[in-house]
């Protein structure tokens, strides 16, 4: 559909250069708010919030993929869960790529460098497809600063501070989806093709699904003027179907896996007002929203079908929709409401030209393009504090915290010691005094086969996030059993977190504190293996208060092995997820308020009390888990996370037991768990393969139709 008016800014000409000097301004400033090209091309890992989970993520993804076995089981990192579907794979891809030219962790940098310019690009694809000026394509550019410069109160993605936090990729299926948007409307015009679309919107769906879905909103949006045009609608299914064949090689196993699984549910704010007046992207929303509104006035094309996206998607944030809830959707409003924005400042660029020459008016909005969309979010306090410590600290890693002598130490002791999980006390002042408390997911980069992630064991993935901060609120004494004696304490007998973390396979704790270390030197079955002594900068020891001393106490938990006899097991029903989960941390408090093994839960399962079996040969490989049993008949717990993929020989079945662990009754002395890909895995990749190769048939015959017309 052509726009009933000329296109805005088509007489401010400019040079198609000036496109590339936007996207080189946008970059610099990005890459100075993360620390500079120094920080950026280290090999010091990218640090802070939930980026410490994430590293071990893209790290583990590109070690898997380079030996072969991506999409299987991985004791480090998700003990039993599908591994290549624990997260998207769409970024681990690319740092495995750039991981040939530059360190991993360099990679890990850049690759969330580009998710987040990945968003002024799909801007500028979005407005090129409208077929605007590039003066506006131009302004376009420059106006994403005040999106990426911003920070969500309320949302999660999208935005610099939310990329460097760990939700890069979010942010790389915003910038997938609009890139996808900027084909539709090439498509919607006449002038473009059906595969692109179908291309970027695979992209979308292989970086976050949730991408997909604001995508699909914002499709609505702009389909819903088109509704009758039967020409235009056609060639949007053609692409959705391609778009779903490229990516079933991810999307079909990911979504007929059935690990156990917690979701991730981040509560958002009910309060539009709150959403609108916060001072930061709010700014974003309300002037985006005005330029928007003029444009649709002035009936530019793509202006209204954009504005009626921003308030479908403000209206789902008010709606009790879980998916809603997630804040994942909504993020996408933003690009949109930043092209109004530069909509209006090239409105305004247009009333100076009238006044002053062209050239002048040109120039002058384009500055002042650039200095309002830098310039505004420094205003809001918070996104000034961000851009001055958070970014920087990000890109430069822990390296110059002043935990990190500690926490390097840390490592070189574990690796010492048998492999094993490891948990670590985080006391509520450790970020004041060592720099951050989130950091123990790096120690299984540092070490071979010390898994302290939070994640270990039970708190698994789902094929939309990982379940980090949900399992964190809703979980706590499965996340970390121990740290809720301090300062609030669950239960007065230390004995009884230590029976917590035996039922959950952890066989060393790190306490921190001076007085956890005297209580657990009390606890029986527990032992002290080594003192690591890292003295904190005089400075940072003087503030600290006596909880951390840059002292860590390494301590081996008895009867925490892998596979170990059970004295009773009781049989429940299956469960919803939720229930599941929330029946974990009812089984470990139990586990913990009693001296004595208690039963362990079993789904479908049978009743049993006699005998503990006696468990030797114990080996775990990436595929298979074997042991020996004295007694036959005698039931055996494995403490790995339950999948429907393990299949057992030398016992009936696997069964799941709680806290979210496998269960078998041998058959014969020598048993073998073997973790199997789904069928899914081998269809989805034909299915792509197929889909690729039909989309190359058809660009094949277009191209020599094009010959020989010619």
């Amino acid at each position: 559909m052509q726009s009933a008016t000329p296109p805005v800014g088509e007489r401010l000409l400019i040079p198609r250069w000036t496109i590339a000097v936007a996207f080189a301004v946008v970059a610099i400033v990005l890459i100075i708010a993360m620390g500079g090209p120094a920080a950026l091309l280290s090999s010091h890992w990218p640090f802070y919030g939930d980026q410490p989970g994430q590293d071990w993520w893209l790290a583990g993804f590109r070690s898997q993929l380079l030996h072969g076995s991506a999409f299987g089981w991985n004791s480090q990192t998700n003990n039993g869960f599908l591994f290549g579907y624990f997260y998207f794979p769409l970024p681990p891809l690319f740092v495995t790529a750039l991981a040939t030219v530059v360190s991993v962790a360099a990679a890990a940098k850049v690759m969330v460098l580009l998710s987040v310019l990945s968003i002024p690009f799909g801007m500028w694809q979005l407005v090129k497809g409208l077929g605007y000026s590039r003066f506006l394509q131009t302004a376009t550019v420059l106006s994403s600063l005040m999106v990426l410069l911003s920070n969500h109160p309320i949302t999660i993605g999208g935005t610099l501070y939310d990329a460097l936090l760990g939700e890069f990729s979010i942010t790389l299926a915003i910038g997938c989806a609009l890139c996808c948007l900027g084909a539709m409307a090439r498509l919607r015009r006449g002038v473009g093709s059906w595969w692109p679309v179908a291309l970027w919107g695979a992209a979308t769906a292989l970086a976050h699904v949730q991408g997909v879905v604001a995508l699909a909103l914002v499709t609505l949006a702009f389909a819903a003027w088109d509704i009758r045009d039967r020409a235009a609608v056609r060639p949007l299914l053609l692409a959705a179907i391609a778009a779903a064949g490229l990516s079933a090689w991810w999307w079909l196993p990911a979504i007929t896996v059935q690990g156990q699984a917690l979701g991730d549910v981040n509560p958002v704010e009910h309060n539009l007002a709150a959403f609108v007046w916060n001072g930061g992207t709010g700014t974003v929303w309300v002037l985006g929203v005005l330029g928007l509104g003029y444009a649709t006035w002035r009936r530019f094309d793509g202006a209204k079908q954009m504005l009626s996206a921003i308030a479908v998607l403000g209206v789902a944030l008010l709606l009790p929709l879980q998916i809603a809830d997630t804040g994942r959707l909504l993020p996408i409003m933003f690009p949109l409401a930043g092209i109004g924005v530069a909509l209006g400042l090239v409105a305004l660029t247009e009333v100076l030209a009238t006044r002053v020459t062209v050239t002048l008016a040109t120039v002058g909005g384009l500055v002042l393009t650039a200095i309002l969309s830098g310039g505004l979010p420094l205003l809001t306090g918070q996104n000034a504090t961000i851009l001055t410590s958070f970014d920087h600290q990000t890109d430069a890693g822990m390296n110059n915290l002043p935990g990190y002598a500690g926490a390097r130490a840390l490592a070189t002791a574990l690796e010492a010691l048998p492999t094993g999980r490891v948990m670590v006390e985080t006391p509520t002042n450790y970020q004041t005094v060592f720099g951050e408390r989130l950091w123990t997911p790096l120690l299984s980069l540092w070490t071979n086969g010390h898994d302290a992630t939070p994640l270990s064991l039970f708190i698994n993935a789902t094929p939309t996030s990982i379940a980090l901060e949900y399992a964190y609120e809703n979980l706590t004494s499965v996340y970390a059993p121990v740290v809720g004696w301090q300062p609030h304490p669950a239960s007065p007998y230390p004995s009884s977190g230590i029976n917590e973390l035996r039922a959950l396979g952890v066989n060393y704790y790190v306490a921190t504190s001076p007085a956890l270390a005297s209580i657990l030197n009390k606890v029986p079955g527990v032992r002290l293996v080594r003192t690591i002594v890292a003295p904190l900068p005089a400075t940072t020891t003087a503030s600290a208060s006596t909880a951390t001393q840059g002292t860590f106490w390494l301590y081996a938990i008895s009867n925490a092995s892998l596979v170990a006899g059970v004295p009773a097991t009781m049989p429940m029903g299956a469960l919803p997820t939720k229930a599941y989960a929330l029946s974990m941390t009812s089984y470990l408090d139990t586990i913990g308020a009693t001296t004595q093994t208690v039963s362990v839960p079993v789904v479908n399962g049978p009743t049993y009390s006699g005998p503990v079996a006696t468990v030797s040969n114990v080996a775990a490989s990436n595929t298979t888990i074997s042991f020996h049993v004295a007694t036959i008949g005698e039931p055996v717990l494995i403490r790995e996370t339950y999948s429907p993929q393990w299949h057992v020989t030398g016992a009936a079945a696997v069964l799941r037991a709680e806290p979210n662990e496998m269960l078998v009754v041998p058959t014969s002395h020598d048993v073998t768990l073997r973790f199997a890909n789904p069928v899914t895995v081998p269809v989805g990749a034909v299915v792509s393969l197929l889909t690729w190769g039909a989309i190359a048939a058809v660009l094949i015959r277009r191209r020599r139709s094009a010959v020989a017309e010619a």
